[in-house]
């Protein structure tokens, strides 16, 4: 067995506990959230750069996911449906935080990003400075790049499980994460 598929038969839920939700099992729901939970929440919070906006998202498409676990046609795709799932609800928040910005003609500007943190968050200057870098580095990318590289740096899936998790070729995937390291490289620099 090559690299990949050894790597992807390590990470894959079981497909017995798949089948055991899609069966209606609410432990074994559970056992697959606990096993995807923290990718899903470091992709989230990687489209949507803050912490609130992706529990919501994470949080809305585990509800999805379970109300719609029967429609899942293989118990193998299980990641790759899920994250899906994930992603049409991080695209909904973007467009809603889009659709506001393009009523209220403003954009998420430093003041925002300050505003958005809890008093509590125990972030340094730095860290706040950091964080808003960040964001403003990543709006160079589209909502495509920002989930493929989420995916893949974030989420830390290879560029195959990231092609099969969005049902892309792989060698686009490849393509889109090197153009959109590029990208990212030349507003570094």
């Amino acid at each position: 067995m090559d690299k990949y598929k050894e790597r992807l038969a390590d990470t894959a839920p079981a497909a017995e506990v798949v089948e055991r939700a899609r069966q209606g099992d609410k432990d074994a729901f559970a056992q697959l959230y606990a096993e995807v939970y923290e990718a899903l929440y470091r992709m989230a919070l990687f489209r949507l750069g803050r912490r609130q906006d992706a529990e919501d998202a994470v949080s809305e498409a585990v509800v999805d996911a379970y109300r719609q676990i029967r429609q899942l046609q293989s118990p193998a795709h299980f990641k790759g449906w899920i994250f899906a799932i994930l992603s049409r609800k991080c695209y909904a928040v973007l467009r809603k935080r889009y659709e506001r910005d393009e009523v209220s003609g403003a954009g998420a500007d430093a003041e925002e990003i300050l505003l958005e943190l809890p008093a509590d968050d125990g972030q340094s200057p730095e860290g706040v400075v950091e964080k808003i870098a960040m964001e403003q580095m990543l709006s160079c990318l589209s909502e495509e790049e920002r989930e493929i590289l989420g995916m893949y740096l974030y989420s830390g899936y290879g560029s195959r499980e990231v092609a099969e998790a969005l049902q892309m070729n792989h060698s686009t995937v490849r393509s889109k994460i090197r153009r959109a390291i590029g990208k990212l490289r030349a507003y570094i620099a």
